[in-house]
Parts: C-alpha cells; sequence; structure tokens
C-alpha cells in the first residue's frame, strides 16, 4: 500500500500555496497522493473566527476541480458529511478503516497550537505521524528542536520546506480582496487559474445573504434543476408568453411536521436563491445542448428568479405552504429549486444528517455492488434532484452510479450533467400539458393534441419521449396518431400499472404497424430497482426499455422520504389539474372543475372510439 498524506483545512478557499505546499510534502516525503480533507463551514466560522466561510460543496467542487490536473491529488468530504466537525484523529481512524493509512499535513504555523489547541497529539503522531511545511517566517525545524513540547514529538514529525513564493499566500488575503472588490488580476498568484471563475456568479463573497441561513446554501447554481425545465420553458418563450400560472405545494405523507425554524431557513434559502444568475460558462453549456435554441440562451441571460413571486407559510398542525405566482415563463422554474431546498431543510433539521448519509452510502454500496455482479442488467437515467437527500449527497450518488457502473445513461440535473460530463436527459412533465387547459380556445379533452403538435412544431424530432398519462393515457392514444407515433422516438410512464401501460403502448405501436422494438418505454413511476429490473425482464425483448429512477438514487436512508410536489393549478386565472392513470395523483384546487375536467374526458372517450386507424 502506497503512502499518504492527509491535508485538512478550511481551503476557504483553495490557494497556490495549498497546491504547492502539497506537492513539495509528497516530493520530499516520497508519498504516493495528497488527500485534502475540508472543514465544515459552521466550524471555519464559529471555531476558528473566520470573517467568511464558503459554503462546503463549494470548496469541496473547487477542490476537485484542481485534482482533475493532479494525479497526485484526492479530494475527501467526509468532515462535511458529518452533524458537526469531528477531530482529527477521528477522521484519521475512519481513513484508516477505508483502507487508507495518511500521515498528517500541517502548515508550520498549526505547530504552535498543537500543545493546548488539539486533541489526541500523541496519537496523531505516534500511530499516523506528521508532516510540517514551514510557512511564513517559521523555520519548522527550528520550531522542533526549541519548543520542548514538540521537541518530545520530534522523531514523529518530518519538516519540509515550501517554495518561497508561496510562503506569504493566504486563503484570509483573497478574501479581503475579493470583498474589498478587487479586480481578479490582484488574484493572480494567490488563486489558481482553474478555480478563478468560481469565485463569481454563483457564489459571490457575500455573507449578507448567508448570514440569516443556519444550513450551506442549497442552490449555488441555476443549472441545479431538471433538464425539463428548460425544454418546456423554451416552447412556453416561443410561443405562449401571454400565460401566466400558479403552482401549489403539497406533500403527500401523512403526519409530516414542519417547524418555524425549518420555514424561516426555507425563507432564508430562497432568498439566497434569488440572487443567483446565470454565468457565461453556464449558458455557453446550454447553449451546447443541440435544441437548446440560442434566442433562448439569451432570454435567460437576463432572466433570474424573482423573490416576489414566492410565499410560503405553516398552517395549522405545522402544514407547509408555498405558493408561486408569475407569468408562466418565470413562475415554472422555481418548482425544482424549491423542492430541494425544502426536502434538504427538512432532513438536515428533522434528523441526524450524519445517520441519514450513512445509511444512504450503504444502500448505494449495495447498489452499485449489484449492477457489478450483473443482478441488475437494465440502463436507466437519473431523475432524483427534486428528493434528494441534500446537494452534497447527490453529487455524490450521481458521480459513483455514473463512474462505478456501465448502466446509468445520464442524469435529468443539468449541473451534475454539466459537471461530471454525462448526458442530460428529460422532455416535458404534466405541467405542460395542464398548462394548455387555461387556453380559452383549445377543448379540454384535446390538450394532449395541441400540447404534442406545440413540441414536434419546436423540436422536430429532438425530445421525443412523450408523457402520457396527464389527462389518463387513453385520451392521451387518441392524439398519438400516425403522425405522432411516427415523430416521437418513444413515451414515459408515470402512473398506473406499468405492465399494463406497457402492453398497451405496444398494441398502439403495433395498430399502426410500427414495430415497438424501435420505440422506448420509459418508466419512471416511484421506481426502486428491483421493480425496475422486473419490467425490464419483462419488456427488453419486445421495445427499447429505459428507465427514470428518482428517489430510490437519491434518498433510500433509513427514514422514508419525503413525496413533495409542486403542481401547476391555475393559468390564466382558470383551474388546471392533474387526472393520471389513478386517482391517487390527482391534484386539483377546483373540485367542480376536476370532476367537469373527467367528464369532458369521458365524453370524448366515448365518442370517438380508437379501434379502427385513424
Amino acid at each position: 500500500m502506497g503512502k499518504a498524506l492527509a491535508f485538512f483545512g478550511a481551503f476557504n478557499p483553495p490557494t497556490t500555496a495549498h497546491i504547492e505546499a502539497a506537492r513539495c510534502a509528497l516530493e520530499q516525503t516520497g508519498a504516493d497522493k495528497v488527500i485534502f480533507v475540508p472543514s465544515r463551514s459552521d466550524y471555519i466560522r464559529t471555531e476558528q473566527g473566520k470573517d467568511t466561510a464558503l459554503p462546503g460543496e463549494l470548496r469541496l467542487a473547487m477542490l476537485r476541480k484542481l485534482s482533475e490536473t493532479r494525479p497526485w491529488m484526492e479530494v475527501c468530504g467526509m468532515e462535511l458529511n458529518e452533524e458537526k466537525q469531528p477531530r482529527t484523529y477521528d477522521t484519521l481512524c475512519r481513513l484508516r478503516g477505508s483502507g487508507v493509512t495518511a500521515s498528517l499535513l500541517i502548515g508550520s504555523d498549526k505547530l504552535k497550537e498543537l500543545e493546548k489547541g488539539w486533541l489526541h497529539v500523541d496519537e496523531i503522531a505516534r500511530q499516523f505521524g506528521i508532516v510540517c511545511v514551514s510557512r511564513g517566517d517559521d523555520d519548522a525545524e527550528k520550531l522542533l528542536q526549541n519548543d520542548p513540547y514538540l521537541r518530545k514529538l520530534a522523531p514523529y514529525i518530518t519538516a519540509v520546506n515550501a517554495p518561497e513564493g508561496i510562503r506569504y499566500v493566504s486563503s484570509s488575503e483573497i478574501r479581503r480582496r475579493m470583498t474589498d472588490g478587487g479586480a481578479p488580476e490582484s488574484l493572480a498568484g494567490m488563486l489558481p487559474e482553474e478555480i478563478s471563475g468560481m469565485l463569481s456568479g454563483e457564489c459571490p463573497y457575500n455573507t449578507e445573504e448567508t448570514a440569516t441561513m443556519k444550513l450551506d446554501p442549497i442552490i449555488i447554481s441555476l443549472l441545479d434543476t431538471d433538464l425539463y425545465k428548460f425544454n418546456m420553458d423554451q416552447v412556453i418563450f416561443h410561443k405562449h408568453t401571454n400565460l401566466s400560472g400558479e403552482y401549489y405545494f403539497r406533500c403527500r405523507n401523512k403526519g409530516v411536521v414542519f417547524t418555524q425554524e425549518m420555514l424561516d431557513e426555507i425563507n432564508a434559502q430562497i432568498d439566497h436563491l434569488c440572487t443567483l444568475r446565470f454565468t457565461k460558462d453556464e449558458l455557453d453549456y446550454l447553449r451546447s445542448i443541440r435544441f437548446i435554441k440560442d434566442d433562448y440562451v439569451e432570454f435567460l441571460r437576463l432572466w433570474h428568479p424573482i423573490r416576489d413571486y414566492v410565499e410560503t407559510w405553516l398552517s395549522d398542525g405545522g402544514k407547509l405552504n408555498i405558493v408561486v405566482r408569475g407569468p408562466l415563463f418565470s413562475a415554472m422554474q422555481f418548482e425544482i429549486y424549491l423542492l430541494e431546498i425544502v426536502n434538504e431543510v427538512y432532513f438536515r433539521m428533522a434528523f441526524d444528517y450524519a445517520t441519514l448519509r450513512r445509511s444512504a452510502e450503504e444502500r448505494l454500496n449495495r447498489k452499485i455492488e449489484d449492477f457489478r455482479s450483473g443482478r441488475y442488467t437494465f440502463r436507466f437515467a437519473e431523475f432524483g434532484c427534486r428528493r434528494r437527500l441534500s446537494r452534497e449527497w447527490f453529487d455524490e450518488a450521481v458521480r459513483r452510479l455514473a463512474n462505478e457502473t456501465e448502466n446509468c445513461a445520464g442524469t435529468s440535473n443539468v449541473y451534475l450533467a454539466k459537471k461530471y460530463n454525462l448526458t442530460p436527459i428529460g422532455t416535458y412533465a404534466h405541467e405542460f400539458v395542464q398548462m394548455y387547459q387555461g387556453i380559452d380556445s383549445i377543448p379540454l379533452a384535446y390538450t394532449n393534441h395541441f400540447a404534442l403538435e406545440d413540441w414536434y412544431d419546436e423540436y422536430r424530432g429532438d425530445n421525443g419521449t412523450a408523457l402520457t398519462d396527464t389527462i389518463t393515457t387513453d385520451i392521451f392514444l387518441l392524439d398519438f396518431n400516425r403522425a405522432m407515433v411516427n415523430n416521437f422516438t418513444g413515451v414515459r410512464h408515470d402512473s398506473g400499472d406499468p405492465y399494463e401501460w406497457g402492453e398497451k403502448m405496444i398494441a398502439h405501436y403495433r395498430k399502426y404497424g410500427v414495430d415497438p422494438k424501435t420505440k422506448l418505454l420509459l418508466f419512471s413511476d416511484s421506481l426502486d430497482f428491483d421493480r425496475a429490473q422486473k419490467l425490464y425482464d419483462h419488456f427488453k425483448d419486445r421495445a427499447r426499455v429505459s428507465f427514470g429512477i428518482g428517489t430510490f438514487c437519491s434518498n433510500d436512508t433509513c427514514e422514508k422520504a419525503l413525496n413533495i410536489v409542486i403542481k401547476l393549478q391555475r393559468v390564466n386565472g382558470r383551474a388546471v389539474a392533474k387526472l393520471s392513470d389513478i386517482s391517487d395523483k390527482e391534484m386539483c384546487l377546483d373540485p367542480d372543475y376536476l370532476e367537469y375536467l373527467r367528464r369532458s374526458v369521458a365524453f370524448r372517450l366515448e365518442r370517438e372510439k380508437y379501434d379502427t386507424i385513424g
């Protein structure tokens, strides 16, 4: 087993000094790698007394970016996942338990703190060893010789020298210059070039927004959403900018209580969300997606979430209420961001997060092993950002599923698709079909027809997976005629019996003389991996089969996941509804309208028996 060094620190942000110090220690000790271990943000602020603590996920992302071009550099987010900052000795022991025995790498400024500011120093020195890099005017070897306490530890401490040019580079100076509005060139030689762009745009040095948040920012990029939000919004931008919408939150779990503390945190996180803007790099990425058009990307350059559109409150029994009202092209974008915020706030504040995180990791390990062993043989897309345990865990889960199996076809999350060079996957959701219920000139039972027509007109065969159940699959099939069967590459299941649905779709394709093996059946309704394998075995020889798996990728823990949604309920002041293929998934604020929609659908089905080719 090779020799490793463990470099603990705030890395707030990582500097050229951190990187060069680690590289010098690596070369002078003959180690094989240096493991960077960033500390928790609350520890940096409260225990270390730093003026600003960048979000843990941002510091982790910066370190991982730097490691991409440095094979000797590894990054471990272990301490960020704990409920409180662990002791260095405990983390070294955990690393050893995972098969990595590493010596502690510190700067010479930390030598002076070992006697009174650290615990388990003797155990660290004797069991793991310490490597010390000189900083500033310090001479680590002289410190070891002249200090009586350090002299006892000297046999276990290796002193190394760093280049003179980096001895005075510090994260504190970078933070000071950024806070004072220093030009980017003022950071030259201090901040590694690869990460300089990560300190502007989505995560500026601004303590005002984060001061009211107890948690790190949950949303750090406006790309942290599902692809289909951009897909649907592009159609609305081109065809339906005159529509306004109202979205309502619902938690389908029984007995879930949200506290005032949770609501305060949710509101603080929404405040932060509404400070974000798309960066040039993010816009360029969207433009690189074949079917996203330049004029829409230019619109996004101007767009940002508007706080006034979102209202939140608690009602009796700790029921959380969220309403989003605004132009449809803007209001619709809030859904995923808000669900990500609500989920993470709830699970971090209602439970011991470290316990949840460990159980999620154990379950993910088993899933990956089941793919490797051949128990699972299907391909799937990760669809879980809206119900993720946390941003940090979601990132880890998607990265591992993509890298450690050959079965992950991509992710619906655009931020992680960009970050890990994965395929972004998604077409449209129920709200897209519901939208047409609010247009006066369109008969309610024909909304699928207009949705399909507009979608094909916009994408011309791209994004060609149609969702069938918004106002029931039976009514969808009346509009999924010969032209649409050929124009769309497949269909998506999201409610009702998946086997009955699959057989119905295969029969429909055959009715039009189309070989079902050329079409995609995408299953996405509350799937776990065992259910997906059974469906795959049943249909794999008769159609192209894939799966969108959400919660069981992003929030499979020892606690039950939240079943939360934010659904479109009014368009231009008119009620709209989702019927689905089972009543449990219906959602409508107006019972009279819901019944009217049901009757409209039933009337058309009765009138238009589709037993002949249309």
